[in-house]
Formats: C-alpha cells, structure tokens, sequence
C-alpha cells in the first residue's frame, strides 16, 4: 500500500490567480507610463539683458556628475538650454567661442512623484 502526500507548493495555480496576474501586469505598466509621462525639465529665463554687442552664444556638453544618475539627463539638459536660448533671444548659436559661453556640470537633482488631479 502507497501513501501519497499532496504537497501544496506543487499544485497548479487556480485558473482564477491565473486570470488576474495579466491584470496586475497592466495596471503596473499603466501606473509605470504615467509616472514617466508627468517627468518634465522646464528652464525659465526673466529679468535678463543681454548687451547690444553680443552676437552669439555656445553651450558646452553638460556632463551629469550627480549621485544619481540618469543616462539622457546631460544630454536632454544641454539641448534644452540651446533651444531655449535660440527661441527666446536674439543671439545665434555657434559650437565653440560664443560671445556668450555656457558651462557646467550636473552636481544634483531631485525627482518627485506628482498626482494627476482633475
């Protein structure tokens, strides 16, 4: 005569845990691209004159030194200033030896979880 034990960690998963875990996985992504979608960088540049005699502007390559690190920050952040500086002034952008020079590093940031409200 055999004895068979059941052993409860080898059973198959209910078809009902099974129907969720697909559900749980969408809600994950979901949460996960509207966390990501509310991530913005937003320069704001007021109060500033620049003198009649400067002609041009270049930004150096921003390079991102902080603890944190995110792989496109230096890059988004460099480009960003470009596009700012050329849509909101006068000055024309040239790659090195501006009238104007820009540059620096990324020593820190900080990341915050915002909540969509209606």
């Amino acid at each position: 005569m055999t004895c068979k034990k059941e052993n409860p960690k080898h059973e198959a998963q209910s078809p009902d845990v099974r129907s969720r875990i697909p559900n749980v996985f969408l809600f994950l992504m979901l949460t996960s691209l509207l966390l990501i979608s509310g991530c913005r960088i937003n320069y704001t540049f007021t109060g500033a004159s620049v003198s009649p005699d400067v002609k041009t502007y270049s930004v150096d390559f921003f390079p991102n030194n902080a603890p944190l690190f995110q792989p496109t920050l230096s890059q988004t952040f460099t480009e960003g200033l470009r596009d700012k500086i050329m849509s909101q002034s006068r000055l024309n952008l040239v790659n090195s030896g501006g009238d104007l020079q820009f540059e620096g590093e990324i020593t820190g940031y900080s990341s915050s979880p915002i909540s969509v409200q209606s």
